[in-house]
């Protein structure tokens, strides 16, 4: 990730997962300092000993927009059935990464879900 990528703001750890705003990379990854610091921190993994041997990184980002009608994980998968596009996205293959690579194909056609959806259009049928 690149300062000035836009990016995906995504709901994962709750009822209902789904794409629901944007956010631009302010700040490239560094390691992230939580991980090796303060043994009782709770992002605090032995195996990451320091910031040249850290096993996770920290991007900074800001918001960009929010979504009037967010996409869900669910419209996603359905749509992907029929879109050879949105099959191969990695969000559909592994969806408890933090940050994933999105091919420009594969922005172009989330967004136009969500224009749909805007729309009214039902995403499920």
């Amino acid at each position: 990730m690149n300062v000035g990528d836009l990016c995906w703001f995504y709901h994962s750890s709750c009822a209902t997962p789904a794409i629901v705003g944007t956010c631009r990379v302010v700040r490239k990854a560094i390691p992230d300092v939580t991980a090796f610091q303060d043994p009782k921190h709770p992002n605090y993994d032995p195996k990451s000993t320091s910031a040249e041997n850290c096993r996770w990184d920290s991007v900074l980002v800001e918001f960009d927009s929010l979504y009037e009608t967010p996409i869900t994980l669910k419209e996603l998968r359905h749509q992907a059935k029929h879109n050879q596009v949105l099959e191969s996205m990695m969000l559909l293959k592994r969806g408890r990464l933090s940050v994933m690579p999105v091919t420009a194909t594969e922005w172009l056609q989330v967004q136009d879900l969500m224009e749909r959806k805007a729309r009214g259009e039902s995403l499920l049928d």
